[in-house]
């Protein structure tokens, strides 16, 4: 059973997060950190070791959302079991300023300062354009002015940053490889992919597009529709240039080569008795039945073509 504390002790305190190395973590899986209370342990770790100082528990409004502080955070808090300063409860933490730079994200406060966590090298990948042949990807038009962007940062390097920075509203979900999306001030989206990338419909997919829609691929690029019910359909009748004229072509050059086919006398007389064949050459020999079978063919594949002109 659960002690009663009625000779508690409120006891507050400020105090560093430590880690004695990436191993060191809570083996209970609470969200638990060691902390080195100011003026309570000795600074000097020959005297209290980082793995001598008692598991703190950490508040949170949600068991379920855990952010733990991390090494060399400053935190507030109190000893739940007062003088015995042994149940250490973790409050909040305090942003602070350490050798070079405050705690907070640089990103927050936009300015050129680098936490080690967003470094330069990473973030380059975010602010490098994409210029393709007909799609460029747009700028992001950062532009945060303290105290405006609400931003997370992990130790890999993540972020995520909900900017509310007048005439400058962004919202930015970053991956350290690069990779994010993000919204524009102006309501424009932005997908970046550093690698590869895959779309999974188990159900029906519906794309409405009122402007215009360019896709550009390189490579090895391919668009295939399993299944007997697809159907590709192209109704673009004012590029004459493009697809449309390409397929207009193709269909006229297949009309001709029916006509001809169609006029061929498909009875040419070989030496010892008639043949029926078609081609001027008497090794190229084609049955009559075999002509108008091409012509069917010919016909299926130029009404095909045509569909995709509808």
């Amino acid at each position: 059973m659960p002690e009663f504390l009625p000779n508690f002790t409120f006891k507050p305190f400020t105090g560093t997060i430590e880690q004695a190395d990436d191993n060191d973590t809570d083996p209970l899986k609470l969200g638990r950190v060691r902390v080195r209370v100011h003026g309570f342990h000795s600074p000097d770790k020959a005297e209290v070791p980082t793995d001598a100082l008692p598991w703190a528990h950490v508040t949170y409004n949600d068991s379920k959302r855990m952010s733990v502080p991390t090494d060399g955070e400053w935190v507030i808090g109190f000893f739940l079991d007062g003088e015995s300063a042994q149940k250490p409860i973790i409050i909040g933490t305090l942003p602070g300023i350490n050798d070079v730079e405050p705690s907070t994200s640089k990103w927050a406060r936009n300015d050129s300062g680098d936490t080690g966590v967003s470094n330069a090298s990473q973030y380059t990948k975010k602010t490098t354009q994409h210029k393709g042949t007909d799609i460029t990807e747009p700028a992001n038009g950062y532009g945060a002015k303290y105290p405006h962007n609400k931003v997370i940062e992990t130790s890999s390097g993540h972020l995520i940053e909900i900017d509310d920075t007048p005439d400058k509203e962004r919202i930015h979900i970053y991956h350290k490889s690069g990779s994010f999306s993000e919204f524009h001030q102006d309501g424009t989206k932005v997908d970046k992919t550093e690698k590869d990338k895959y779309t999974i419909t188990l159900g029906k997919e519906y794309i409405a597009v009122t402007g215009d829609y360019k896709i550009e691929g390189g490579g090895g690029s391919e668009f295939k529709i399993n299944g007997t019910a697809g159907k590709l359909s192209f109704k673009n009748t004012l590029d004459t240039t493009g697809l449309h004229g390409l397929l207009s072509d193709i269909i006229t050059q297949l009309n001709t080569l029916a006509t001809a086919v169609t006029k061929v006398d498909p009875t040419v007389t070989t030496v010892g008795s008639p043949v029926t064949q078609v081609g001027p050459l008497p090794g190229n020999i084609l049955a009559v039945g075999d002509a108008t079978g091409v012509i069917t063919k010919l016909t299926e594949v130029t009404l095909k073509l045509g569909n995709l002109l509808e």
